[in-house]
Order: structure tokens, then sequence, then C-alpha cells
């Protein structure tokens, strides 16, 4: 393709205001269209790819502020500048494009065609010699070895950000058997093939020269002689070693039955390539088939927006989904949202399951559970959905502190309490103080002063966290910076072609200040604002965007959001806030 730069006008600048942005169509000839975004902002124009880099939303729609550009649908962020991404998840930048005005001020902006049409780009992870002294580093000649384990969100952001930093010696090792992907999508769409949901694959570890060792599981750390030793006999070195390695299902307890066919968990690929095998192989001639799902947990409700269609659909759980995570009357909703779907609800003590039937028909495969109110329920397929457990066996009398529940407490930086250790991602016990503009929300409970917060998003903000502090030891533009986390926690699910967000950190709320559209019939579309002491600590959204965007943008650059601001008007109100600094 030809590197040839090409100008397009977009505009005068009397057409777009400060603090403002549009997109605009490019004819790039040859039949071939697309699109740019231009934003103004203290009177200077930028010009960028016009879609996130995560799952190729439209970016205009987002939220502009202070340089940044935050995506609408998953909170991830972008500098308006670069192209830059700063906030997660996903690990990929967008590109940029030069833009200049002429004598009549219209604006221009210049670029090649492939430029044009490339929707996202890789961080500089090239080869590189630290004895150079490229910037942000120091001058090296000895390499700290970097090991981390784990090649989740966590793992591959880390070593991203140690690798752009011109970090040569950096090490990943994994127990799964493929590249990194996208885990978040396997409970969403379970028919997905890997190379559609790839993060990282051979040909970037092989360009950025990262070390990537998958089917390595990890049975023990000697912490004295800086060693991890695997299960496949390899012992891997390190200087400095970033632990990442995530949750895992929580099995199905030992009953009697729980060796049948037909009964699964789902964490990895592997899992969801099984499940799909399994279901695709039921006879689904004369009905559909039957599936129980148990627990109420994200993940058994976003199966069951994928099978809805495709199967009978039951829940089993002892508590009505997502009340813990955002109280009655959103969780009354989301029920009823799924109950329109056909999706069927057993909830309460007595639905555990006690026993696994076999199937006469097809023996060594399940057909029904009992439970404990000795009701019997048929299914074809039972999926366990109760939560994860941090993967830390290998951990056990060891030097570094673990929760009683086994998670690593970590500092600002992802520190542990063993020198040149840390911990990142979905194992992490992070300082409370880490999220700007919340503190205020964890003083009702002083025994807080460390969270866990288990998301893609967040995890990769932490590996890159526990990079930055590592590469501040070695360079003297890093020692510069605030090196520690500070993030807003920014959820997401999809449900029956529904998107649920979240914005903040809700424990201990007092209130919650509920806003539902009721203009069109049969769409479900609301916002609650949960509220300490007159303050708003989270935002819960169904399809009302970008108020969850807005919200953790406030919080992000700490503007108090006060229960007057979202009693009525809240996103117009959000809106004022921001721009009032």
């Amino acid at each position: 393709m030809s590197e040839t730069k090409l100008e397009f006008r977009l505009c005068n600048q009397n057409d777009l205001k400060n603090d403002s942005m549009k997109e605009y169509e490019i004819d790039l000839g040859d039949d071939q269209k697309t699109k740019v975004l231009l934003i103004r902002q203290n009177d200077a124009f930028y010009s960028l790819a016009p879609k996130c880099s995560h799952y190729q939303v439209p970016l205009v729609n987002g939220v502009v502020l202070k340089d940044r550009l935050r995506c609408f649908a998953h909170g991830a962020c972008f500098n308006i500048k670069t192209g830059d991404i700063e906030d997660y998840p996903g690990p990929d930048c967008i590109p940029k494009y030069e833009v200049f005005l002429d004598e009549k001020n219209d604006v221009f902006i210049r670029a090649t065609k492939e430029e044009l049409l490339t929707a996202r780009k890789l961080k500089n992870v090239h080869k590189v010699d630290l004895s150079s002294g490229r910037p942000g580093s120091s001058k090296l000649t000895v390499y700290p070895k970097c090991l981390i384990i784990g090649s989740g969100a966590a793992g591959v952001l880390c070593a991203d950000s140690l690798r752009e930093a011109g970090f040569q010696n950096i090490t990943m090792i994994t127990k799964e058997n493929c590249n990194p992907y996208d885990r978040p999508k396997l409970s969403k769409a379970l028919n997905l093939k890997l190379n559609a949901i790839s993060m990282r694959n051979e040909d970037y570890f092989k360009s950025s020269g990262i070390n990537f060792h998958p089917n390595e599981n990890v049975e023990k750390i000697d912490f004295e002689f800086k060693k991890v030793h695997s299960s496949s006999g390899r012992t891997f070195e390190y200087d400095k070693l970033v632990i990442a390695t995530g949750l895992k299902a929580i099995p199905p307890p030992p009953l009697k039955g729980s060796e049948l066919n037909g009964i699964f968990t789902l964490r990895s690929y592997d899992d969801a390539e099984r499940i799909m095998q399994y279901f695709d192989n039921l006879n689904k001639d004369s009905k559909k088939p039957k599936i129980i799902l148990v627990g109420g947990s994200f993940i058994s409700m976003e199966l069951a927006g994928f099978f809805a269609d495709k199967a009978d659909v039951k829940v089993l759980t002892r508590f009505k989904p997502f009340e813990h995570a955002f109280g009655n009357l959103v969780a009354a909703k989301l029920e009823k949202l799924h109950e329109s779907k056909g999706v069927k609800f057993c909830i309460g003590k007595d639905t555990d399951i006690v026993e696994y039937m076999e199937s006469q028909k097809n023996p060594n495969h399940v057909n029904s559970v009992r439970l404990v109110d000795k009701t019997e329920h048929e299914c074809d397929l039972c999926i366990m959905a109760i939560g994860g457990k941090p993967v830390t066996e290998f951990m056990k009398n060891s030097p570094v502190k673990l929760s009683l529940d086994n998670y690593i407490y970590v500092d600002k930086y992802m520190r542990t309490n063993v020198p040149n250790v840390y911990a990142a991602g979905d194992i992490s016990y992070f300082p409370k103080s880490c999220l700007p503009g919340l503190e205020f929300s964890l003083k009702k409970n002083q025994k807080l002063d460390h969270v866990n917060i288990a998301h893609w998003g967040l995890a990769s903000s932490l590996g890159r966290t526990a990079a930055q502090a590592i590469i501040s030891e070695y360079s003297d533009e890093y020692k510069k910076r605030d090196c520690s986390l500070k993030v807003v926690p920014f959820f997401w699910s999809a449900q029956h072609n529904k998107n649920i967000r979240f914005a903040g950190f809700n424990s201990n709320y007092e209130l919650i200040i509920f806003h539902e559209d009721l203009t069109k019939q049969n769409d479900l579309k609301f916002a609650a604002f949960y509220m300490i002491s007159n303050k708003v600590v989270a935002v819960c959204t169904l399809d009302w965007d970008p108020m969850c965007a807005l919200f953790a943008e406030a919080m992000y650059n700490k503007i108090e959001v006060r229960r007057e601001h979202v009693e009525n008007e809240p996103m117009e109100n959000l809106k004022k806030l921001l721009a009032s600094i």
C-alpha cells in the first residue's frame, strides 16, 4: 500500500466547539470510504481513528476531558494527542493523524491510506537496545530478568509495559495451552473461535522479544534463590517476579454423580470449547435441550443470555442474581429481563444440589439434579458458575502475605511484602486509597483498608502498575512519575443484547436513586446511583450511555457528585460538572 501522505478537509474551525468531537467521513477513492474522529480542546484540534481498539465501538459517543478520551462502552481511555491507551480494557492504542489549518482556517488531516484504514496499533514494543539510551529508560548494561506468571489481562499489560520501556529479558509463563485471549468474551459467546478472541499471537512475541511459555503450571517458588519451578520440570530464574495467575472456577462439590458427563465449569477457552462440543452433540431433534446453570454470578447470567434462544434454561441460585452487586431494585429489573426471554429461576437456600442423576437412556451422562428440597430438575447439561478462587496454592507456607481467603496483599505499586515480588490482577488485595474520588465511600468500614475487585479492565491497570514500579527502579524518567495505581472501577456485562455498565465502588451504600426511561414500551433502560452521605459512590446503568463514562471521569478527576446532581436530569448535570473544570 502506498506510503504517500494524503490530505483531507474536514471542516472549518468554527464548525466545532471547544470540548466537543465529531466523526467525518473520508472518500479514499476506488469505492473506499472511512471515518475519522476530530476533537477540539483548548482551541487545538486532534484527529484519531473513530473506534475504540477494544470492541470497535464509536468513540464519538464517549467523554473527552483533559487530553483524555474515555470510551462510553467499557471505559477504555486514550490520550487524544498520541492515541496511546491510558486505561483499559484492551491493550492496544488507536492511530492518530496529523492536523493542520490552512489560510481559511479550514481543518485538514494528513495521513497515508494505510493509516486511515488501520483500526488499532500496538504500543512501541519492538526490540531496542537499552544501552543506546532510549527515551524513558536509563543506560543499562545488564537487563533484569523479569518473570511473569499468568497470561491474562494483568500479565499481558505487564509484559507490554516492560517491553515498551525497553526491557529485554521478559518471560511469561502460563498453565494455559494457547496464546493470551480475551477471557470476558467466553461467557457472552461460547462459540467464538480462539483466533477471534486472541490478544497476542506468536508473531507478536517474536517481534517484541518476549519469551512466552504455555503449558507451564507453577508448583513452587523459591524466593530465596529467585527460582520458579514448573510441573514440567523446568526452572525459571528471575530478578523481578510478577504473579498474575488470576482465579479459577470453584468446582462442583464431590456429590453423588458429580463424575457424570455433562457437568462443567467455565474459566478457560478449553472449558468453553468442551461445553459447546457437548451442547452441539445433544439430541435436539424433538425438543430444546435443558440446561441448568448453578449460581447467580455474572458468568451464569451471561451464559443464560447466550443459551436462552437455543435451549430451555433454568438458574438455581441461593440468592437473587445481581442483588449483592446492585441491590434489590436493579436485581429485580434484570431478573424480569431474563424471564421475558424464557429463563426460569429457582431461588433460595433449598436450591443446593445434593445429587446428580444419571440418564437411563445415555449412561454416564447427567439428565437431572436433585435439590435439598427433594425436587428433581431435568437437565441435559449443567454448568456450575458459583464464583472463583485465587490460583495461589503454590504460595502456601511462603513468606508472601496472603489474606484468609488466599489473595495476595500488595501496596499501591503492586509490591508484596517480599522484595522483588509483585502481584497483579484478580489475585491482588490493593489499598483502597487507589480509588480516586471514592476514598470517602470506604470510611464507614475502617477495617477495609484493602480491596479486591476482580475484573478484566482493572486487572490490566494492575499489571501496568506492577510494570511501572519495576521500570522506575531503572528509569530516571519513571522515577519522576507517580507510578502508583489510580483507577476507577468500570465493569460491563452483555445479556440478551442489553448492556449493563457499572462505575465506582458501592460497598456499604446507604441509598439508591433510581431513574427509568419509560418512553419506549418493553425497552428496559435505567440508571441507579448509589449514595453514601449524599455523595454518589457508584452508578449502574442499562443502555443509558454515556452515564457511567461521565461518572467515571468525574471520579478520576476527584469531582464530587452529590445527590442534588442526580435526582433530576443526571446526564446533563454530570456533563455540566465535567465542563466546569
